[in-house]
């Protein structure tokens, strides 16, 4: 284990802080949620069950908003290949292989948005009491909704950037 770990932080040089804040954008709101749960909750669940819990609300909140991140940053990186004249299609045994520089920081900063949805959502939930697992899960669909609009506008841009190149080029 202490191996793995070490190969890890020394493979990933700037990933550790990434890792870092992706683990505490999934276990601080856990840890909180714990000590705002109503009590009745541990006697159903116990002390694993809400860990688990929350942990199971927490981390689709996390992808969705690394999804919003990564979405246009994607779109953007594409669009900057197309009119440079860099962009080719890689096989898939290039594109597995190939480093992503958009992957962590766009975890990065979806893990800062998670924490700051998370511990807004915590902070009400310890003035007016709230379901925690439904407030969670509707702040899911909530993000997930954005990342469709995000993703919709995304393809829309690139389409419309890919015909203006084709338009402006002019064949040999």
């Amino acid at each position: 284990m202490k191996d793995a770990l070490i190969e890890l932080i020394l493979t990933h040089q700037n990933r550790p802080i990434s890792i870092a804040m992706v683990a505490s954008a999934l276990f601080v709101p856990s840890s909180l949620t714990i000590f705002l749960s109503r009590p009745e909750l541990y006697s159903v669940l116990g002390l694993n069950g809400v860990i688990l819990f929350s942990l199971a609300l927490s981390l689709p909140i996390v992808v969705l908003c690394y999804g919003i991140c990564y979405t246009p940053m994607s779109a953007l990186v594409k669009v900057q290949k197309l009119v440079a004249g860099q962009l080719t299609q890689p096989d898939l045994a290039e594109a597995i292989h190939v480093d992503d520089w958009l992957e962590w920081p766009c975890l990065f900063v979806g893990g800062w948005i998670a924490n700051f949805v998370l511990y807004l959502l915590v902070a009400i939930a310890y003035f007016h009491p709230l379901r925690l697992g439904a407030t969670f899960l509707l702040v899911a669909c909530f993000l997930f909704a954005v990342w469709i609009v995000v993703w919709a506008a995304s393809i829309i841009f690139y389409s419309w950037c890919e015909r203006e190149s084709k338009k402006n080029t002019v064949p040999t």
